[in-house]
């Protein structure tokens, strides 16, 4: 005598599920119930109301009433399930008034008595479910009692009260169990949908920013290596065709990193990019000063201040209008540190997708950003505490 706890549990439930539900581009489909988490399924226990008729021939008015009320409950009952406490809580209270309202025709009545209770046990949360069943039985036992002893004078077996009581418990407490379970079932079925859609949402912002990386530094290269190239053309040939294989090769290498971007794989070193920010940066008449060696970090941190490393390097060849760049390399015991300055005389700039994708990657590693003016220009520091690189190696 139950339903799923999910059905409608309460209000709150049902917004959680919706706000879910609308933030997943594909939701998941529902976990498959068995029938016996259906409400059609307890109304199997509805046919105990007949089984007298097998030992007594019931009257015309024992048949016609005995099958009404069954109909009509049968209706109410599977409308309640699919609606809201309320309408649990009125399905109850139509059972009890069955339940002693019978008493005169020949039937096992009280059991509606069981099914007020056990639908009190769909009440969320499970404490006012406890109190609506002990309400309901109350009201059955002592209702029946007073038919049999009060004015009605309607004599009604204290056997049947009694095994219509203990019924009732056990059925409640099995339903009462049952939904606690199905909530509990459903609640993390939701939990685990959100995790895959939060872990889908954090690996597309993944694979955006090792894009912008990659894509960002190589077409800036190839962008001034080609303005270059035309420069030389007739004047220097042969360093004309040096920038033109330089942009070949990079395209080719860049090809393979977005592959490796895309899957996941993609990893990089400080000393790697140190390489590349040199041959960008002397393509667009920048110089640049590295001062410190590259602290031994894991791969992943490493690789993590490794982009931030080529995105300064390629904003400063964008946008800072510098003629020198200087990189400082030290560690710690307590962190690693990577400075990036510039002498392009321009202001702190504003956050924009690259410098928002730098801080989110060195911030997941444990790390910061932190950007401000230098002494002639631009300055990025980038910090990354060794201890928990070295704990995550």
């Amino acid at each position: 005598m139950s339903r799923r706890a999910s059905s409608r549990p309460n209000s709150s439930g049902r917004n959680d599920l919706n706000q879910l539900t609308e933030t997943q581009a594909c939701p998941a489909p529902e976990r498959k119930r068995g029938l016996e988490e259906r409400p059609v399924f307890y109304l199997l226990y509805i046919l105990f109301y007949f089984t007298p008729w097998f030992f007594l021939a019931p009257t015309q008015a024992d048949v016609v009433v005995g099958i009404g009320a069954v109909a009509v409950f049968s209706g109410v009952y599977l409308y309640a399930m699919a609606r809201s406490t309320a309408w649990a809580l009125g399905a109850a209270g139509f059972a009890l008034a069955l339940a002693l309202g019978l008493t005169p025709f020949y039937g096992m009545s009280g059991t509606f008595g069981i099914y007020a209770v056990t639908l009190c046990a769909s009440i969320r949360p499970g404490r006012r479910a406890l109190m609506a069943m002990a309400c309901a039985l109350a009201i059955y036992i002592f209702g029946s009692l007073f038919l049999t002893f009060g004015p009605p004078a309607i004599a009604i077996s204290p056997f049947e009260i009694a095994i219509t009581g203990f019924l009732a418990v056990m059925a409640g407490v099995a339903s009462w169990a049952g939904f606690n379970t199905s909530e509990r079932v459903d609640l993390r079925e939701r939990a685990l949908r959100l995790d895959a859609e939060l872990a889908a949402v954090r690996e597309r912002e993944r694979i955006a920013r090792d894009l912008h990386d990659v894509l960002g530094h190589t077409l800036t290269t190839i962008a001034v290596k080609s303005d270059l190239a035309a420069r030389l053309l007739g004047d220097d040939d042969t360093a004309a065709r040096r920038e033109i294989e330089e942009i070949r090769d990079a395209s080719r290498a860049t090809l393979k990193e977005v592959r490796a971007a895309v899957s996941g794989m993609h990893r990089t070193s400080i000393t790697a990019e140190l390489d590349r920010a040199r041959a960008a940066l002397s393509s667009a008449g920048i110089a640049l000063d590295v001062d410190g060696v590259p602290p031994s970090l894991p791969a992943p941190h490493a690789s993590a201040l490794g982009l931030a490393l080529r995105e300064a390097a390629t904003n400063a060849v964008r946008h800072s209008g510098a003629r020198r760049l200087r990189v400082a390399l030290s560690a710690s015991d307590q962190a690693a540190r990577l400075v990036v300055e510039d002498d392009g005389g321009g202001e702190a700039p504003e956050p924009g997708d690259g410098l928002s994708g730098m801080r989110r990657r060195l911030e997941v590693l444990g790390g910061r950003l932190e950007i401000g003016r230098g002494e002639n220009g631009v300055r990025l520091t980038m910090h990354m505490p060794v201890k928990t690189a070295l704990e995550g190696s």
